[in-house]
Protein backbone atom coordinates (compact mmCIF):
# COMPACT_ATOMS: atom_id res chain seq x y z
CA UNK A 1 0.00 0.00 0.00
CA UNK A 2 1.06 3.54 -0.73
CA UNK A 3 0.51 6.11 2.00
CA UNK A 4 -1.95 8.81 0.95
CA UNK A 5 0.04 11.92 1.75
CA UNK A 6 -2.67 14.15 0.27
CA UNK A 7 -5.42 12.97 2.61
CA UNK A 8 -5.02 15.97 4.93
CA UNK A 9 -5.23 18.38 1.98
CA UNK A 10 -8.47 17.00 0.55
CA UNK A 11 -10.60 19.83 1.96
CA UNK A 12 -8.36 22.56 0.52
CA UNK A 13 -9.57 23.37 -3.02
CA UNK A 14 -6.31 25.15 -3.86
CA UNK A 15 -4.36 21.91 -3.55
CA UNK A 16 -6.72 19.94 -5.87
CA UNK A 17 -6.07 16.73 -3.97
CA UNK A 18 -9.13 15.15 -5.57
CA UNK A 19 -7.33 15.20 -8.93
CA UNK A 20 -3.95 13.97 -7.72
CA UNK A 21 -4.38 10.41 -9.01
CA UNK A 22 -5.29 11.70 -12.48
CA UNK A 23 -2.32 14.08 -12.42
CA UNK A 24 0.09 11.29 -11.45
CA UNK A 25 -1.39 8.99 -14.08
CA UNK A 26 -0.93 11.66 -16.75
CA UNK A 27 2.65 12.34 -15.67
CA UNK A 28 3.46 8.60 -15.69
CA UNK A 29 2.18 8.41 -19.28
CA UNK A 30 4.34 11.37 -20.28
CA UNK A 31 7.35 9.86 -18.52
CA UNK A 32 6.92 6.47 -20.17
CA UNK A 33 6.60 8.17 -23.57
CA UNK A 34 9.72 10.21 -22.83
CA UNK A 35 11.72 7.17 -21.68
CA UNK A 36 12.06 5.98 -25.23
CA UNK A 37 13.79 9.27 -26.07
CA UNK A 38 15.96 9.72 -22.98
CA UNK A 39 18.03 7.12 -21.14
CA UNK A 40 18.13 8.97 -17.83
CA UNK A 41 14.80 10.63 -17.10
CA UNK A 42 14.61 13.52 -14.69
CA UNK A 43 12.74 16.80 -14.54
CA UNK A 44 15.26 18.60 -16.73
CA UNK A 45 14.50 16.10 -19.51
CA UNK A 46 10.79 16.89 -19.24
CA UNK A 47 11.62 20.58 -19.40
CA UNK A 48 13.69 20.00 -22.54
CA UNK A 49 10.96 17.93 -24.19
CA UNK A 50 8.12 20.32 -23.40
CA UNK A 51 9.93 23.65 -23.37
CA UNK A 52 8.55 26.89 -24.76
CA UNK A 53 10.38 28.27 -27.79
CA UNK A 54 12.33 31.51 -27.33
CA UNK A 55 10.38 33.31 -30.06
CA UNK A 56 6.95 31.89 -29.21
CA UNK A 57 5.26 35.29 -29.68
CA UNK A 58 6.64 35.84 -33.19
CA UNK A 59 3.77 36.24 -35.64
CA UNK A 60 1.10 36.16 -32.91
CA UNK A 61 -1.73 38.67 -32.42
CA UNK A 62 -0.54 39.09 -28.84
CA UNK A 63 2.77 40.89 -28.50
CA UNK A 64 5.21 41.03 -25.58
CA UNK A 65 3.63 44.17 -24.10
CA UNK A 66 0.15 42.59 -24.11
CA UNK A 67 1.51 39.44 -22.49
CA UNK A 68 3.24 41.57 -19.84
CA UNK A 69 -0.04 43.33 -18.99
CA UNK A 70 -1.82 39.98 -18.73
CA UNK A 71 0.87 38.47 -16.48
CA UNK A 72 0.88 41.58 -14.26
CA UNK A 73 -2.88 41.25 -13.86
CA UNK A 74 -2.54 37.55 -13.04
CA UNK A 75 0.02 38.38 -10.36
CA UNK A 76 -2.39 40.90 -8.83
CA UNK A 77 -5.16 38.28 -8.78
CA UNK A 78 -2.72 35.75 -7.35
CA UNK A 79 -1.75 38.10 -4.51
CA UNK A 80 -5.33 39.23 -3.87
CA UNK A 81 -6.64 35.68 -3.38
CA UNK A 82 -3.50 34.34 -1.64
CA UNK A 83 -3.07 31.52 -4.14
CA UNK A 84 -0.19 29.06 -4.16
CA UNK A 85 2.96 29.91 -6.12
CA UNK A 86 2.50 26.77 -8.16
CA UNK A 87 -0.85 28.09 -9.37
CA UNK A 88 0.75 31.22 -10.79
CA UNK A 89 3.65 29.32 -12.39
CA UNK A 90 1.33 26.76 -13.95
CA UNK A 91 -1.03 29.47 -15.23
CA UNK A 92 1.79 31.39 -16.91
CA UNK A 93 3.14 28.15 -18.38
CA UNK A 94 -0.26 27.20 -19.80
CA UNK A 95 -0.73 30.66 -21.29
CA UNK A 96 2.70 30.57 -22.90
CA UNK A 97 2.08 27.09 -24.31
CA UNK A 98 -1.25 28.24 -25.73
CA UNK A 99 0.36 31.30 -27.31
CA UNK A 100 3.06 29.10 -28.80
CA UNK A 101 0.63 26.87 -30.70
CA UNK A 102 -2.08 29.37 -31.63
Amino acid sequence: DIEDIDRADFDNPQLVAEYINEIYHHMRQKISATLSTFNDLNFSNLQITYRINDKFLAGQQINEKMRTILIDWLIQVHLRFHLLQETLYLTVNIIDRFLQVS
